[in-house]
């Protein structure tokens, strides 16, 4: 009889921890092209968007807050001729929570605020401006940084840059003129120039001119590139 009291002594609180767990779920939507998509986030009845941000950024740092992925419920990549590639993401996320718990707490104040407080984009940075010069202590331009900013038409490159991303520059239809500061050649991610129409120019150090009409990535832009005096 005492074994039987004890058992159902156990069940009971088993049953009572297991009564106090709860799941929350989450639901997050990314939508455009490139590297930077636009972010939304579904919670509690509530909208929250982050602007362009990376699906992996957002991931790790709902990660942190204990969010894993529950379900895909759409992933839709619509290429009609690369790199014109347009994205669609729909994930559900989802926490183990206990009762008397605010499963979305820590989304609400370090989550979100360190996504729209934290780095953003280069093309966000320098959004909306014509003339852009990239801060001279940046030596990367990231994949797709400027791509299909169709406001730019004059960016000038510091000294420091020692690589330029893929794409970073691509679909820039209003692009006249890259001012390229550095010596020596920055590595130069595939298409980094592509999509530009016709007749823009790339300004390089006159003493390094041929350096760069033969560098890898840069040799195919070489009827663009002019020596300039800076």
């Amino acid at each position: 009889m005492k074994k039987l009291i004890a058992l159902l002594a156990a069940i009971a609180i088993i049953g009572s921890i297991s009564a106090q767990s709860k799941t929350a779920y989450l639901d997050l939507y990314q939508r455009g092209g490139a590297q930077h998509l636009r972010t939304t986030l579904m919670f509690n009845k509530k909208t929250i968007y982050l602007g362009k941000k990376n699906l992996g950024e957002v991931l790790n740092m709902l990660a942190e807050s204990g969010w894993e992925i529950d379900k895909t419920l759409n992933i839709r990549r619509v290429c009609w001729f690369w790199p014109f590639t347009r994205h669609k993401f729909h994930l559900v996320l989802k926490k183990e929570y206990q009762a008397g718990e605010n499963p979305f707490a820590q989304i609400q104040t370090n989550v979100i605020k360190s996504l729209k407080q934290g780095k953003t984009s280069m093309q966000e940075s320098y959004s909306n401006q014509e003339n852009v010069t990239v801060q001279e202590n940046v030596t990367v331009i990231k994949n797709s940084a400027f791509y299909r900013k169709i406001d730019l038409k004059e960016i000038h490159i510091p000294n420091s840059i020692v690589k330029i991303g893929r794409f970073a520059f691509a679909l820039c239809l209003n692009l006249k003129a890259i001012y390229c500061e550095p010596l020596t050649p920055p590595e130069l991610g595939f298409g980094a120039f592509d999509g530009i129409p016709k007749g823009f120019k790339i300004y390089v150090p006159r003493a390094a001119e041929k350096a760069y009409k033969v560098a890898d990535g840069w040799k195919k832009y070489a009827n663009q590139i002019v020596g300039y005096d800076f």
